[in-house]
């Protein structure tokens, strides 16, 4: 027969070997959860930081496209406009919207030099958000101005020839390529054609077009009649467009008297848009216009720079241009009577084309304004 105490010190040897056991156990497995679990939370940490890095890198890519889009407008004939507002969304949900801003007429000192829509300010501010998800990015850029050429190839430009003989030089009236200065007198500089017209028109269809007793009062390079064939090629509904677009002077009505809108003298040069025909009377005018119908002057008038007209050309009495005419595909005529004077003038045309408007594509770069 066992002894009542050997049994009970077995039993308290088993109860204390499971004891033991268990907290080895323990001391196994609890660490290991320990860094299973903070291994864990590092995964999902490290997950969630990708998943934000992705969502803030597609919500700029969308930004950036919206900038992209941006650029092609500006490089259409249509161009950008103030105010207008652009969007899209992509396949994989992310989207831009975009505004664009003409800073050179927003009524505001954008540049903080204490003057409102001051000639620094020709930019366009092209704003930008993108988002994906619950991420926005938003982006800023300028586009400045691509300028234009300002060269004109004479004192008169027909972009086509007439059906006929409709270039009319009647009375003392001229069309003069020498090269003047805005203060009438000449520059020195080489002679330009009186008239040319663009390819694939001819000298001799040019010449057709002028009646012959008119033709000893187009003068310039080369004698009498003075006209050539133009090298370049005048895109008339994009400039139109552009015109209109960035125009500070719009005339809107059919006529005007003793108006003032511009002068070589005072060195006050703008950009001007005619929606229409109009007719000027005893005024005075500077920069580059653009008429969008028929141009009638009378009595005293003075423009200095670019013309550019889509109907016919009346212009009679004591009128004095210096510059140059540009006359579109559907000029039906061109009639010059009286004292009227078109006289080629680079300084004129110079000054008029630091305005015309060219396609705002002059791109720096964006910058960020705000992320979250």
């Amino acid at each position: 027969m066992s002894d009542p105490r050997t049994t009970n010190r077995r039993r308290a040897c088993g109860q204390e070997g499971g004891y033991v056991l268990l907290v080895a156990i323990l001391a196994t497995l609890v660490p290991l959860i320990v860094v299973v679990g903070a291994s864990s939370l590092t995964t999902n940490g490290r997950t969630r930081r990708l998943q934000n890095e992705v969502d803030e890198q597609k919500a700029l890519v969308a930004a950036e496209s919206g900038i992209d889009t941006a650029l092609y407008l500006a490089s259409t004939a249509a161009g950008l406009t103030s105010g207008a507002s652009f969007s899209r969304e992509f396949d994989d949900g992310s989207r831009f919207d975009a505004t664009a801003t003409y800073l050179r007429t927003n009524g505001e000192d954008d540049d903080d030099d204490k003057v409102i829509d001051d000639a620094d300010e020709n930019v366009y501010r092209i704003r930008v958000v993108g988002t994906y998800r619950h991420t926005t990015r938003r982006l800023v850029a300028y586009l400045g101005q691509k300028s234009a050429s300002a060269s004109m190839p004479s004192a008169l430009s027909l972009v086509r020839r007439f059906s006929g003989s409709e270039l009319h030089v009647q009375g003392s009236s001229q069309i003069d390529g020498r090269d003047y200065l805005t203060d009438g007198s000449l520059s020195g500089d080489p002679a330009m054609p009186g008239a040319t017209i663009e390819a694939p028109g001819t000298v001799s269809q040019l010449t057709a077009n002028i009646p012959s007793s008119d033709r000893s009062k187009v003068i310039g390079d080369g004698g009498s009649p003075s006209v050539a064939v133009s090298t370049s090629t005048t895109d008339f509904s994009a400039i139109q467009t552009a015109i209109q677009n960035a125009a500070n002077v719009v005339l809107t009505s059919g006529s005007y008297t003793s108006y003032n809108f511009g002068s070589a003298a005072t060195n006050t040069y703008n950009v001007i848009y005619r929606s229409g025909s109009i007719t000027f009377k005893k005024s005075t005018g500077a920069g580059v216009m653009f008429i969008n119908g028929n141009l009638h002057v009378e009595e005293s008038f003075r423009f200095d720079g670019i013309i550019y007209v889509a109907g016919d050309v009346e212009i009679h009495d004591d009128v004095k241009i210096y510059g140059a005419i540009v006359t579109g595909p559907s000029c039906p005529h061109f009639y010059l009577e009286g004292s009227a004077k078109v006289r080629y003038s680079s300084q004129a045309i110079a000054e008029a084309g630091a305005l015309i408007p060219g396609k705002y594509v002059a791109f720096n770069g964006w910058q960020e304004v705000s992320r979250h």
